[in-house]
């Protein structure tokens, strides 16, 4: 009976380049037409180099018999359980010319739709006029002078006696959505600093909750270093625009720069959280020069567990874990335990929190509604405006709970299934 031989063939539109990381042994990047980048070790690198269509499995562990970790059954497993569902494979070669059906997997996005606003030619111009904003000798007077104002701004040095009145507090609020945009310039901007491409600034939704985003994916080639300036530049931007209200309002303009500027620092607070995946996780990530940071902690996390219990350790995180330095190992043991200590934090308030949401909301309609009308009889567009963000804001706070709620739930679900 003949055997059937498979001759896989990469696709044409891969790229492969060397990846900065904290792994001892060499890592590349991967990057598809599409823009997809993944991460292979050295090993990964010369199969994907032999894949041209003209070689089966065996003939690839051949070629490669100085390394013992490559035998066809892995080089086989590597393609057709690894490369091809990626849809990086773009044609296999068979005796037998019936290839099985492999389903590409839906890739995890946390944006439900995503449009973008300002591509990247309209950009340009811009992007490359504030590139300079990451020398060096504007970015330590920069953040030295906002760190002096911050200090006196909260000491109450800077403030004005008397409350804002509704328009300055609608300013305030459009300064703050404004800062927003300047934040996603920033991360652009940064691309363009580094000469790295860079996609659009579009809008979309981030689970429930709204947002702008910057499409920074070429930034991978670029070294971890680089990477994290610009993980942080979005933030920096925002501290640039926090000096522009301080100025504008020692000018003459109206209070609403100040009372912009708590706001914003919230958001940058907000956006420094290393363990959602926003700019902080980011930053953390390319520092420490661990891609798939919740990933790798999440595995270093329940090998910890499987020592403590006595259950031996897992061979393939103690195989990755020895591709690190001890001190990046250490440092992501830390991270999986701060990790696990803010989800048990934040399940606890929503659990908390959700009755309390759920019992109140239609309450809080009824009552935003009759102030809303309150003000459309009375002309008071602050108020009708006031009704119609604690609604949105209640709205979307009942939604990411019960969003939460059924993630949770699910998760447990799927643990009960597979200890049965």
């Amino acid at each position: 009976m003949k055997r059937e031989r498979t001759c896989p063939r990469l696709s044409d539109t891969i790229t492969i380049r060397p990846f900065d990381s904290a792994h001892i042994d060499p890592r590349y990047l991967v990057q598809d037409g599409s823009g997809r980048c993944f991460q292979i070790s050295d090993a990964g690198r010369r199969v994907l180099l032999l894949l041209d269509g003209s070689r089966g499995y065996d003939d690839i562990a051949r070629d490669l018999a100085g390394d013992p970790s490559i035998s066809p059954e892995a080089v086989r497993l590597f393609v057709e359980s690894g490369l091809q569902p990626l849809g990086l494979i773009s044609g296999v070669h068979r005796d037998d010319p019936s290839p099985p059906s492999c389903p590409k997997p839906r890739a995890l996005d946390p944006f439900f739709f995503r449009i973008p606003l300002f591509g990247e030619p309209r950009l340009r111009p811009l992007t490359r006029g504030l590139a300079w904003l990451f020398n060096t000798w504007c970015v330590v007077p920069a953040l030295a002078s906002a760190g002096v104002l911050h200090v006196l701004f909260y000491r109450g040095a800077l403030v004005e006696s008397g409350r804002l009145t509704g328009f300055e507090c609608l300013l305030a609020y459009a300064l703050t959505c404004l800062s927003v945009v300047v934040h996603e310039i920033g991360h652009a901007s940064a691309c363009r600093r580094f000469n790295c491409a860079h996609g659009p600034i579009g809008f979309g939704l981030y689970l429930i909750f709204p947002a702008l985003y910057a499409d920074v994916t070429p930034a991978w080639g670029l070294p971890r270093r680089s990477r994290a300036v610009i993980d942080a530049a979005g933030i920096y931007f925002q501290i640039l625009f926090c000096l522009g209200l301080f100025a504008a309002w020692r000018l003459g303009a109206s209070r609403a720069a100040l009372g912009a500027i708590p706001a914003i620092d919230a958001l940058i607070f907000m956006t420094l959280n290393p363990v959602l995946k926003f700019d902080g996780y980011w930053l953390f990530s390319d520092l420490s020069g661990v891609p798939n940071l919740r990933d790798r902690a999440r595995a270093a996390l329940m090998d910890m567990v499987g020592r403590i219990l006595k259950r031996g350790r897992n061979s393939v995180v103690t195989r990755e874990s020895e591709t690190l330095a001890v001190g990046t190992l250490r440092a992501v043991q830390v991270y999986s335990v701060f990790m696990v200590g803010y989800f048990s934090f934040l399940v606890a308030q929503l659990g908390w929190l959700g009755p309390h949401l759920l019992r109140g909301f239609p309450v809080t309609i009824r009552h935003e509604w009759q102030r809303f009308l309150l003000g459309g009889a009375d002309g008071d567009i602050l108020s009708m405006t006031n009704a119609v963000l604690a609604v949105t804001f209640n709205t979307l706070m009942v939604a990411g709970w019960s969003l939460c709620a059924f993630c949770f739930m699910r998760m447990c679900w799927r643990v009960l299934l597979v200890r049965r």
